[in-house]
């Protein structure tokens, strides 16, 4: 009789991580897609929030809508800006979990908070520009 040839460890290990990889892998891209549509969101909020700025900021003295606009448009430019970077690292991502390559997104992260930090910094000087002219009057 044939008997079937004892396995490796390393055979072991590859078969049972076949098993468990495709639930795994699963729940990977399933939270690959949560956390796209988390950037998304908050790409939005940042174009629907220059718009608002655009709408309600505006001012009567000339500086002040040059200001406003200003502000809105690197709300929307921003929102614009991580709604493409969200797309792109959702495929890269996607692509990694497939071929096992995954690695976090340190510099996407990175660069995305410096961003929000950047504009919040711009938004609170156009506010209190805002705020101290039209207090002045």
């Amino acid at each position: 009789m044939n008997e079937p040839e004892p396995k490796t460890v390393a055979q072991e290990i590859r078969q049972t991580a076949r098993v468990v990889d495709a639930d795994s892998r699963a729940r990977t891209h399933l939270a690959n897609e949560r956390t796209f549509l988390a950037w998304l969101r908050t790409g939005l909020s940042l174009v629907a929030l220059g718009l608002a700025a655009a709408q309600f900021l505006g001012g009567n003295v000339p500086g002040e809508e040059r200001m406003v606009t200003a502000l809105a448009a690197l709300l929307i430019v921003s929102g614009t800006l991580m709604t493409v970077a969200a797309g792109r690292r959702f495929l890269v991502a996607r692509n990694a979990i497939e071929t096992g390559t995954y690695s976090s997104g340190a510099v996407a992260i990175a660069l995305s908070a410096a961003l929000a930090v950047a504009t919040g910094i711009i938004a609170l000087v156009v506010i209190w520009y805002l705020q101290t002219g039209r207090g002045a009057r």
